[in-house]
């Protein structure tokens, strides 16, 4: 059974093959220990005191923080279990997401298995670029998104 958090939502932060499961929510984790994601905690001062925010709310400062730490090579993820097994990537350089694909869901159904079927949003926070691809028994397949008959 997949373990709840932030809702309906599983977390993880992961690089390379490193993986921590979030437990409260993702800017938590990295205040928690802000030099394995490759900042200090001044520095995180410093973001948020720029902003005019409190340390950890939801703003502008907390996007800063996790943009920031996914240029250092980490990558979010979600999961979503409603209808399906849902994971939304967030990294730097989507071609590098895509080709991990296999072994990224090897790892996460490893964590908790299902029917071995997913679908996988990857998002590149550099770019703006974001591709989603139905993973299954035959293999990894992308999905075009928008109205095809639209002329």
């Amino acid at each position: 059974m997949v373990k709840k958090v932030m809702g309906d939502i599983q977390g993880f932060w992961r690089k390379r093959d490193e993986w921590i499961t979030v437990t409260e929510d993702f800017m938590s984790a990295i205040l928690a220990e802000p030099e394995r994601f490759g900042m200090t905690r001044a520095a995180i001062d410093e973001i948020y005191t720029a902003q005019g925010e409190m340390i950890g709310t939801e703003g502008r400062a907390r996007d800063q923080v996790i943009k920031q730490v996914i240029e250092n090579g980490w990558v979010r993820i979600r999961r979503y279990d409603a209808m399906g097994v849902r994971l939304v990537v967030q990294g730097a350089g989507i071609d590098a997401q895509i080709s991990s694909i296999p072994d990224f869901l090897a790892d996460v159904l490893a964590r908790d298995p299902s029917d071995g079927s997913a679908t996988v949003v990857i998002n590149d926070l550099a770019s703006g670029e974001t591709r989603t691809f139905n993973v299954g028994e035959s293999g990894v397949s992308e999905t075009i998104e928008g109205d095809l008959s639209a002329e």
